[in-house]
């Protein structure tokens, strides 16, 4: 989330990484002020997630843990003013840059939240054959 205020001290942009309760609630705080708000989903795919936090040495139960939260941010989707995919990290940098200095108008990236979500569900499956089985 990015928000802009000439009152804000020396007029800085702060930047806020919160989950999507947190972005309502900031969001409809400054609904009626002079800070402009612009909303940022920040995206990649089902597998690519989980490719991400299995390579990091994420426990199993924690993955599980991430994906399910992921699936429920994902719903929300639509919601938001922008949508950056970050499948490759120094483009999604930029893009968020060139939205943060608003440099460029953003343009809201596609970013299919039903086959992510699919793609998160097939993961969460895996996890529950495979804790069933160990569990036989």
């Amino acid at each position: 989330m990015i928000l802009r205020s000439s009152k804000l001290e020396n007029r800085n942009i702060v930047l806020l990484e919160i989950d999507y309760n947190g972005m309502v609630q900031v969001r409809d705080y400054f609904r009626n002020s002079d800070v402009s708000v612009t909303t940022v989903f920040i995206c990649t795919e089902g597998n690519e997630l989980f490719d991400r936090l299995y390579k990091r040495g994420d426990s199993p139960s924690e993955i599980k843990k991430r994906l399910t939260a992921a699936r429920s941010e994902a719903s929300h989707v639509g919601e938001y003013d922008c949508l950056i995919n970050n499948g490759d990290l120094k483009n999604a940098a930029h893009y968020l840059w060139t939205v943060v200095t608003r440099k460029a108008d953003f343009v809201r990236n596609r970013f299919d939240s039903l086959l992510f979500i699919e793609q998160v569900d097939s993961v969460l499956r895996s996890f529950d054959y495979k804790g069933s089985a160990e569990e036989a």
